[in-house]
């Protein structure tokens, strides 16, 4: 049995940024778009709502920044891998509670990304 596919709230200010990510994950069929979001107070919102496998937040978002939103979705015990863009080219690091990856990373490497969180957090498959 194939596993479903990775469920993505995206989370991106700039309306150009986003529609390419909404783009980008409707190409991929192991990914799924849950909802987006423009600003911090929605993807909080959102993110409760919908509980997804991975949240790719723009770390700047306006009325609550990345970091806030997400130290409210962990206070809140949701447990989505989040996955943080940044404008810093060649940013890729990992952090105890989110990934961070820059938005000038190729289509390849972000795919990786939300795929390899996601991955971690689920069961292994049944045999």
């Amino acid at each position: 049995m194939d596993n479903p596919p990775t469920r993505v709230v995206v989370a991106e200010h700039q309306p150009l940024l986003r529609r390419a990510l909404i783009a980008l994950i409707n190409e991929h069929p192991e990914l799924t778009l849950e909802a987006t979001a423009g600003n911090g107070e929605e993807a909080l919102s959102l993110i409760a709502a919908t509980l997804p496998d991975v949240a790719l937040i723009d770390a700047r978002l306006p009325r609550r920044l990345g970091h806030a939103v997400l130290h409210a979705v962990r206070a809140r015990g949701i447990a989505s891998s989040v996955i943080f863009l940044t404008g810093q080219t060649g940013a890729k690091f990992v952090t105890e509670n989110a990934t961070c990856i820059s938005s000038a990373s190729d289509e390849q490497e972000l795919c990786v990304a939300l795929l390899g969180v996601a991955r971690e957090k689920r069961p292994p498959r049944a045999s």
